[in-house]
């Protein structure tokens, strides 16, 4: 009965709690839109005060502090937005340092409204992630312009936490944890500017006390951080991520310019360490997503490809052996070295490896994955599979690309050709013959690799093969497959990356979002599927490597082949290694501390509302004596407890000593002034125990025996509380155990005195 009232209060808790959270999801969106318009509309509508924010310095350490909490919004915003923060920065940085008035709250409210309706007109919404981030950055930076009280400062600095916060939502780097702990001190130092009402102390104490404060949070910061529950799955936190914004990493289907536009960002996608040597570079193709349907300017995945669930596989040479930490891309597709034979474990969750040999995860990746894949490099799968098995791989849309389909027809009636003249019957890999005519279509055509293709109309294969001639990679493997595919030969795309960068620093090997790529498969009687990839056999040389960069980014890109040769080239490559070595020893660290803590999934599960009522097994599984009645004991709980009572008893017993010494007394003192003030007689605030205790005994009534009994207690406390507090412990410091003894018969006189007042 005792148990079935637990597990009905923890399940009534977690309902609740989840009920909350749901309620505060659009709650905590909209304040981030609205808690700047309500703070704004306060102070431009309110008369103007005379005791405004006066310290130049603590305006210019508020927008240094806002300078690097935007910064990094920098990468994620549009080039408008952020263009527009750096301006109202550099105005109210000129506005300050020139001593100029503060523009008019006429001209601000039209550029604040122009600035609302074209954020709106960027993202289409004000209520998701990003939008939600972006309107309060640019509400930070007008505020910034019309700051000039103490509550328009504090409106700035609370803001700029938040901002803080919003920034490792999309970046958790060494760099971003640098900079925003260098905002908090600023930050604590403006805020320990506002405290002071008379004379000010220096700068350099004032940012002294607040690196002081944010190295003291950094002990408990760290508890919290290797201990307290990180929830990621089903959460409340990742309910506010944007469903309709750009997903990050490789898409689930493919059309001109999806694999293009990733070709332009240098984010990383995974890095790889192998166990043994690291294959070459035309070897390393990193199997995604295979695409199969075509609707003439899409492809996408076969639901129910009519394959067999257990396929062939056949493999030969040594198993190339890795381990890949893989970025959050909110997709449950891992990636492997084509191509991967055994499905590995993530955090608990088992991958299943399908037969296109995709390899499909249980659970979204909302956060950084380390996991372990074994792939051959030399295999054949399904090559005992029967032509009526592929029929899935040969479909093509009706109606469209005729001239495709005629270019196909001709193939084939050269082959007929071919073989009746050479008197050839029985025809051995038809398939091949057919492939090297593609390829020398082709070579023969001068076709063109570029991320900037021309725009292609309906029968898109059709522009492409015999019009435009220039494309990315989606344009040469899609319009490849579908050649193939009009020519009986069953085929498919496959879309991944390809290549890397070998950092010798570290052995890793880095794979980038640039290095995204779409290649096609074939599939032959009796060998199986075998990878093509039409960039590869076109022209590799022709490959144009111009990314055509615009506005902030070509100037930066200018800056970039100055030093493309050189000693300033190897300088800059070394700096480039060893940054992203720091990078990559950081996030390992995170991921060791994350597989030592093991906390995630049980914690995941406790606030799972799918799981309300499987809320005290859960927690029983949590506890660790539950780990007793198992035959391999877990560790690593018991530790983390221990652990915990080696940072937390320690300070609770220095705080219990110190009350024992200190506060007795002190709160002795406290009721004796209360009991005083309440007869009529208030302590002054300058006034100590000896200045107290002659004024009392100058005001004090002695008319009768009782009232000069209570005057000589009082006066007698505050002399005995003053030698206690002020001479006697700090004049006898080679005797402890009879200052000791002599502490604690004067705590014993000053209550009893305290009793007779």
């Amino acid at each position: 009965m005792k148990v079935d009232l637990i597990k009905f209060a923890l399940s009534m808790m977690q309902t609740m709690l989840v009920c909350l959270l749901s309620s505060l999801r659009k709650a905590l969106s909209l304040f981030f839109s609205f808690s700047f318009l309500s703070s704004l509309s306060f102070s431009w509508f309110r008369e103007p005060v005379k005791n405004g924010v006066q310290d130049k310095a603590s305006i210019e350490l508020v927008l240094l502090s806002c300078l690097l909490v935007l910064a990094p919004h920098a990468m994620h915003f549009p080039l408008w937005i952020s263009l527009l923060c750096s301006l109202l920065l550099l105005w109210r940085a000129w506005i300050t340092v020139r001593g100029k008035r503060l523009p008019s709250r006429w001209i601000l409210v039209p550029m604040l409204m122009l600035s609302m309706m074209a954020l709106y007109g960027t993202y289409q919404t004000f209520s998701n992630r990003e939008a939600s981030v972006a309107v309060l950055a640019i509400l930070l930076a007008f505020k910034l312009i019309e700051m000039q009280t103490r509550f328009d400062l504090f409106v700035v600095i609370y803001s700029s936490f938040f901002l803080m916060l919003a920034n490792f939502l999309y970046s958790q780097t060494v760099v971003v944890v640098l900079m925003m702990l260098l905002a908090i001190i600023l930050l604590f130092t403006v805020q320990l500017s506002l405290q002071y009402s008379g004379a000010m102390a220096a700068l350099r104490r004032r940012f002294y006390l607040s690196a002081l404060m944010a190295l003291l949070a950094m002990p408990l910061a760290g508890m919290l951080f290797l201990f307290f529950p990180r929830i990621q799955e089903n959460s409340f936190w990742n309910s506010l991520e944007d469903a309709h914004a750009a997903q990050a990493g490789l898409p689930t289907s493919m059309a001109p310019g999806t694999i293009s536009n990733l070709a332009l960002s240098d984010d990383v996608a995974f890095r790889v360490k192998f166990f043994d040597s690291v294959p070459s570079a035309n070897n390393l193709y990193w199997r995604g997503v295979v695409l199969g349907n075509y609707d003439g300017r899409t492809w996408t995945q076969i639901q129910n490809p009519n394959t067999q669930q257990s396929v062939s596989l056949t493999t030969r040479g040594m198993p190339i052996r890795h381990q890949i930490t893989l970025e959050a891309n909110r997709r449950n597709l891992l990636l492997a070295l084509e191509t991967p034979k055994i499905a590995p474990e993530v955090n608990g969750h088992a991958a299943k490896i399908m037969p296109d040999r995709q390899i499909v995860l249980s659970v979204p990746i909302d956060q950084r994955v380390r996991y372990e894949a074994v792939s051959y490099l030399d295999y054949s799968l399904q090559a005992n599979a029967s032509p009526s098995d592929m029929q899935d791989w040969l479909a093509i849309p009706p109606g469209l690309n005729p001239r495709t389909l005629q270019l196909a027809e001709k193939l084939r009636q050269q082959l007929r050709s071919s073989n009746r003249a050479n008197k050839v019957h029985n025809v051995n890999n038809e398939e091949l013959i057919l492939l090297n005519a593609v390829i020398h279509f082709f070579h023969q055509n001068k076709f063109r690799y570029t991320l900037e293709p021309p725009l292609l109309g309906e029968n898109a294969v059709d522009d492409f093969l015999f019009s435009t001639r220039s494309g990315f990679c989606e344009h040469y493997a899609g319009a490849f497959v579908i050649l193939m595919r009009a020519l009986h030969v069953p085929a498919r795309v496959v879309t991944g990356y390809q290549g890397g960068e070998l950092n010798p620093v570290d052995g890793y090997l880095t794979v980038r979002q640039s290095n995204a790529h779409a290649w096609a498969e074939i599939w032959v009687e009796k060998r199986g599927w075998m990878r093509v990839d039409p960039v590869v056999v076109i022209a590799p040389e022709r490959i144009e490597t111009d990314l055509k960069m615009r506005g902030l980014h070509s100037v930066l890109q200018a800056i970039y082949d100055m030093t493309e040769h050189g000693w300033l080239a190897k300088v800059r490559m070394q700096i480039h290694m060893y940054r992203d070595t720091a990078v990559n020893a950081w996030n390992q660290w995170l991921l060791n501390v994350k597989s030592v803590s093991g906390w995630e999934e049980e914690w995941g599960n406790i606030f799972n509302p799918l799981n309300t009522f499987n809320t005290f097994s859960t927690f029983n599984k949590f506890t660790t004596f539950n780990a007793l009645d198992k035959a391999e004991f877990n560790w690593r709980k018991p530790m983390m407890w221990i652990a915990i009572l080696l940072i937390v008893l320690p300070i609770i017993l220095i705080g219990l000593r110190l009350r024992k010494k200190t506060d007795s007394i002190d709160v002795l003192y406290v009721s004796l002034c209360q009991r005083m003030a309440l007869r009529g007689y208030p302590r002054e605030i300058n006034e100590g125990p000896q200045a107290y205790a002659s004024r009392l005994s100058k005001i004090l009534p002695a008319e009768n025996p009782k009232n000069i009994k209570k005057k000589a207690a009082v006066v007698d406390f505050l002399r005995i509380y003053e030698a206690m507090k002020y001479g006697s412990h700090l004049n006898n410091n080679n005797n402890n155990d009879n200052n000791d003894n002599n502490n604690d018969t004067s705590t014993r006189t000053l209550k009893y005195l305290l009793s007779q007042c």
